[in-house]
């Protein structure tokens, strides 16, 4: 999965652009799969619905 491919990208890069591009890393739950984990750590809630 990608999303799998991509996390330890974005603990890698995410911290130093944070203030710029990112908002606070969300709290992870247990149930979290990788895209989940990926986005929560972007500051993104992957349960937003448009």
């Amino acid at each position: 999965e990608m999303s799998q491919a991509l996390l330890p990208i974005a603990h890698a890069t995410a911290d130093s652009l944070r203030g710029f591009a990112y908002a606070d890393a969300l709290a992870g739950e247990a149930a979290d799969d990788a895209t989940a984990q990926l986005l929560r750590h972007l500051g993104r809630d992957p349960q937003w619905k448009p």
